[in-house]
């Protein structure tokens, strides 16, 4: 005989706090800014440093409930 499959519910969206979008804004901005800088001067591997810490940046995620600040 087969199990019987079971379908998994869908998570909840997780929704970051406005602390949370703030800081993720000002990181943002400010590797922005040494993309900007790196495009100017030609540091291209710099810009794709960048790039990459501006896309961690953007990413928000869940902050464990025990985690102390």
């Amino acid at each position: 005989m087969r199990k019987t499959k079971t379908v998994k519910a869908f998570k909840t969206p997780y929704t970051p706090t406005p602390e949370q979008l703030e800081k993720a804004c000002k990181r943002i901005r400010q590797f922005l800014a040494f993309a900007e800088d790196y495009l100017h001067t030609g540091h291209y591997k710099g810009l794709e440093a960048s790039i990459e810490q501006i896309k961690k940046a953007a990413t928000i995620r869940k902050v464990a409930r025990n985690e102390t600040k």
